[in-house]
């Protein structure tokens, strides 16, 4: 079974340390990294390539919009998730083209049915590219045979 690889980002000790165990908690969830400030945070993404950022959103306040494509081009292919203790940060996080947003304040199970929702889109995707693969291989050897033959 796949791991769902997610990294945090959060500069409050307890709010990480509260995702941490809940996630630890979890099949098929592991937490790959943690970060307490912005400084750094990219070259760290870049090299675990995490699945999901977990970022609280004081670490993205004064620049949101650079940040996140900062993140977004060191790595593409990982999902990120904003938090915040206010609901209405939703909407403003949403002008930025964030992923995702997750009210800290909300019950868990809502938290961690979008991590699943995650890890399942991610399980589709990654059974597609291997599909795609073989298909690839296996028109190369039809091409390899036609030229031969």
């Amino acid at each position: 079974m796949s791991q769902l690889r997610i990294f945090i980002a959060d500069p409050d000790r307890n709010g990480r340390l509260a995702l941490q165990m809940l996630l630890d908690h979890q099949p098929g969830m592991e937490v790959v990294g943690i970060a307490v400030q912005k400084e750094g945070l990219v070259e760290q993404v870049t090299t675990i390539q995490p699945d999901v950022v977990l970022i609280d959103w004081k670490l993205l306040s004064s620049t949101p919009a650079a940040f996140i494509n900062e993140l977004h081009n060191a790595h593409m292919n990982c999902q990120i998730i904003v938090m915040d203790v206010r609901e209405e940060t939703r909407y403003e996080v949403e002008i930025f083209g964030i992923d995702k947003f997750i009210c800290k304040n909300g019950p868990p199970d809502k938290f961690l049915s979008m991590l699943q929702e995650i890890k399942e889109n991610k399980k589709i995707h990654n059974s597609h590219f291997n599909d795609r693969n073989y298909v690839w291989k296996r028109v190369e050897s039809i091409s390899a045979d036609n030229e031969t033959g």
